[in-house]
């Protein structure tokens, strides 16, 4: 089983708090809950409490682990699939406790969280949304050498991500597949920063072309099977 030290768990930490905080404003429509903030677990060094409301009176806090049960880290790709199922099953998390400063309820949802990770679910939104963070440079140790102008879900398989190149005018479409012919989510596109970096570099796109067919981009690129 892994062990991780405190500056290891920080790291996790940081990577979880930078994607949690996505969910702090309210969305555009109303309804759904939002991130109040994100704490340390006291008693805990390998987890995290994110707090949530409704941006009013309703909150309560949720006990997260960094790691799942061989020790391995829990992606954000994971963690927060897991988070939105512990949220809509309050009622299999038991009792909750209570946290010493604020007062707010918390769930222990550490080992749904681990059995959820076993068989994680996560959705197109997730999927879509994965590319965007290393194309906004979500990325601090990646150069920029792109700009994202653009994206689009073009049907219930594939986003389109707009990029223009540091000495060009024109954008590139770069495709990613978001769903599997079977209906799965492919979950891949948090890579294509990377991808398209290595690509371009070695001259290498022009074998992942496809047609465009659209106005907003002067070629396009499936970078979905790239390995």
């Amino acid at each position: 089983m892994a062990t991780w030290d405190q500056e290891e768990l920080d790291d996790l930490r940081t990577t979880a708090l930078f994607r949690l905080g996505q969910f702090v404003a309210p969305p555009l429509t109303p309804g759904s809950l939002t991130v109040r903030g994100v704490l340390p677990v006291l008693e805990d060094p390998g987890a995290l409490r994110v707090v949530l409301w409704d941006g009013e009176r309703s909150q309560a806090a949720y006990d997260m682990p960094l790691t799942d049960t061989r020790g391995e880290p829990i992606p954000h790709t994971v963690l927060i699939p897991a988070l939105r199922a512990c949220t809509r099953s309050t009622d299999t998390l038991g009792a909750p406790s209570e946290d010493p400063a604020s007062g707010i309820p918390v769930f222990d949802t550490r080992a749904a969280v681990h059995a959820f990770a076993q068989r994680p679910t996560e959705t197109p939104g997730d999927a879509l949304y994965l590319p965007l963070i290393p194309l906004q440079g979500g990325v601090p140790e990646a150069p920029t050498t792109f700009t994202l102008v653009g994206f689009l879900l073009r049907d219930n398989f594939y986003g389109r991500y707009y990029v223009r190149w540091a000495d060009n005018t024109s954008a590139w479409g770069l495709d990613y597949r978001i769903r599997n012919a079977d209906g799965s989510v492919e979950s891949r596109g948090g890579t294509v920063g990377h991808v398209l970096r290595t690509l371009a570099s070695h001259n290498d796109l022009d074998r992942f072309r496809t047609p465009a067919d659209d106005p907003y981009c002067v070629a396009a690129f499936d970078l979905t099977d790239w390995n």
